[in-house]
């Protein structure tokens, strides 16, 4: 498909801001729902196998579905070969806005499969993907890259040929393949900036989102068109609104969406497992009860037992009665203070001796930060 770049920015897309990334097993239907709710402008399918969707029709109905209020929607496959690529697009061509092929991903399900990040050296195998993809479909390709660590240049030339095969919007997490897990790390926004300097498609920038700060002064540092958040969205569905809902509310309309919408419970299980971050460490008992729910209903009772645990119907006032007990620094402190004046969870803050930054309750929605991630 010819269409310019701009116009399925403009039209198609609807000039996003804020996009939810895509995110294997996690970004599915109920889950893209619950963030388009609080002000996701776009929305990724989780990556899928383009051979595994376009040969079995039972992956095909466990791990894609969609709806109206489901867009726009990039549905994103994994490939390492043309023809999979374009047998699996055509099969969702006409129930999403783009189809994207994932270059980024670093997980090693992905090197035993050989594809996303471990392809983004197979410049010609990349090209006839995307060529083969846009000559026969009637959607736009687009890609999501990782950045060369150190070699900006390369980036550089790497983004222009994306953009030459026929790639109508490209998505860069400023993070090399080898910055994973511990090793993380910050992304680098200047790279990024080079790249998008670079192209006349437009591009969503990802990585440094920890807080709703983070995402304008990632454009104004980037000059990218949107920014993307995948790691901290996962912990706050809320992110894009500046909220921090509490934990136990975002999860009980997670579960809602889920029911009218369902998937693999082993998925939405391990959301609550994201959305519960802070509490669980907290409540080792709730934990063990997490771990063994096999239903809808053992997390409805889990949801309880965590607000029961930590909120006070009868004077409306969170206390964190194990808080002190069960969670201990190094130093034998707990990290959270509680303020005795405050009556909403929202308004308890602990004022660092060294810094003015405040750290939220636990039973609030908020990110996940790595140890050594700013180092």
């Amino acid at each position: 498909m010819s269409q310019d770049p701009w116009e399925f920015w403009k039209y198609k897309l609807k000039s996003p801001k804020y996009v939810s990334a895509p995110m294997v097993d996690m970004s599915e239907l109920p889950f893209r729902l619950l963030t388009r709710k609080y002000d996701s402008d776009l929305c990724y399918s989780p990556m899928l196998h383009s051979s595994k969707f376009s040969k079995e029709p039972r992956y095909r109905k466990d791990m894609f579905s969609t709806c109206v209020e489901d867009s726009p929607l990039i549905v994103q496959f994994c490939s390492n070969d043309a023809a999979d690529f374009l047998a699996a697009s055509l099969l969702v061509q006409y129930q999403c806005t783009a189809v994207d092929l994932n270059l980024g991903c670093p997980q090693k399900i992905a090197k035993r499969g050989h594809y996303g990040a471990y392809i983004m050296d197979e410049w010609e195998l990349i090209s006839d993907i995307i060529k083969t993809a846009t000559r026969n479909l009637e959607t736009p390709v687009t890609c999501k890259i990782r950045i060369y660590q150190d070699d900006c240049r390369k980036s550089i030339h790497y983004a222009q040929m994306l953009e030459k095969a026929g790639c109508k919007l490209l998505g860069v997490h400023g993070r090399s393949l080898h910055q994973k897990g511990s090793l993380t790390g910050p992304a680098d926004w200047p790279q990024i900036r080079l790249v998008k300097s670079h192209l006349s498609i437009p591009v969503i920038a990802n990585g440094n989102i920890l807080e709703y700060s983070d995402l304008d002064e990632c454009i104004k540092k980037t000059s990218a068109d949107a920014v993307m958040s995948a790691e901290t969205i996962l912990h706050n569905p809320a992110l894009f609104s500046d909220s921090h809902p509490f934990v136990w509310d975002i999860a009980q309309e997670f579960l809602e969406l889920c029911s009218r919408y369902p998937i693999n419970f082993n998925h939405i299980r391990a959301h609550f497992f994201k959305i519960f971050h802070l509490c669980l460490p907290l409540l080792p008992r709730l934990r063990d009860k997490l771990c063994s729910a096999q239903t809808d209903l053992d997390l409805h009772s889990f949801i309880e037992s965590v607000r029961s645990a930590l909120f006070f119907p009868h004077d409306n006032d969170l206390r964190a009665r194990v808080l002190l007990q069960q969670i201990k620094l190094g130093n034998g402190t707990s990290p959270y203070t509680l303020d005795a004046d405050a009556i909403t969870g929202l308004n308890l803050l602990k004022q660092d001796e060294d810094q003015s930054s405040s750290i939220l309750p636990p039973w609030v929605c908020q990110p996940f930060i790595r140890p050594n991630y700013f180092s």
